[in-house]
């Protein structure tokens, strides 16, 4: 799911919670 910090829309920024916004980041530097 490294698509998800390319030119998303900011609205799904906004659908996701902090702590999967949190968890996405740790997958990507993974």
């Amino acid at each position: 799911m490294k698509n998800i910090f390319s030119p998303t829309p900011i609205c799904y920024c906004l659908n996701v919670t902090e702590e999967e916004i949190l968890y996405h980041v740790a997958e990507a530097y993974r």
